[in-house]
């Protein structure tokens, strides 16, 4: 038991109780390493180095390179000879998208394919778009419509089929202002 008159301060205060959010799936920006890098799950952390996803984390902190400033350049569209599919980075909506340019046309942000236009200004080599359709029974899902890049244009899958990879959208709105510039 301890003796005295006067009650600590420090006794006096109300306890700093803290609540733990334990993190899943959450990205945190190293600068040492300058990547973006997962956080075990269950740790608990807080503060503005915090992603709920590894794109986020790369959106926020990965700053534009000279190489990646090309992706914020308007592509040109050109006016004359043979109609190019080519893809361009939209900074709007942070998606690589197919758009239609003639051989006069083009610019920096202007690539051969989706992933290529993905690894230089999204960081990334996933593609969406560019990837063959994989029609499968819907099972409860609702994603009927499918890119085509030969066509740069939305179509549903056949025999009320799903798709089963990326390349599976819930309408044709949604396809389109994903995939096409159009």
């Amino acid at each position: 038991k301890a003796s005295f008159t006067e009650i600590p301060t420090a006794c006096t205060k109300p306890p700093n109780i803290g609540f733990c959010h334990q993190l899943y799936g959450y990205y945190y920006y190293d600068t040492g390493r300058e990547l973006c890098m997962s956080i075990r799950n269950g740790t608990c952390a807080s503060g503005d180095n915090l992603f709920s996803s590894v794109g986020l984390c790369k959106e926020k902190c990965i700053p534009l390179t000279l190489q990646s400033k090309v992706c914020l350049r308007r592509p040109i569209e050109g006016t004359c000879g043979t109609v190019v599919v080519a893809w361009r980075y939209d900074s709007i909506s942070k998606y690589c998208k197919e758009f239609n340019r003639t051989i006069c046309g083009g610019s920096t942000n202007d690539f051969a394919s989706e992933v290529k236009c993905q690894y230089i200004c999204q960081h990334t080599r996933k593609p969406c778009c560019s990837l063959r359709p994989h029609p499968t029974r819907c099972f409860g899902s609702t994603l009927h419509w499918y890119f085509n890049e030969m066509s740069n244009n939305c179509h549903t899958f056949p025999n009320n089929l799903c798709g089963k990879n990326r390349n599976a959208f819930s309408s044709y709105a949604k396809c389109m202002n994903r995939c096409s510039c159009k």
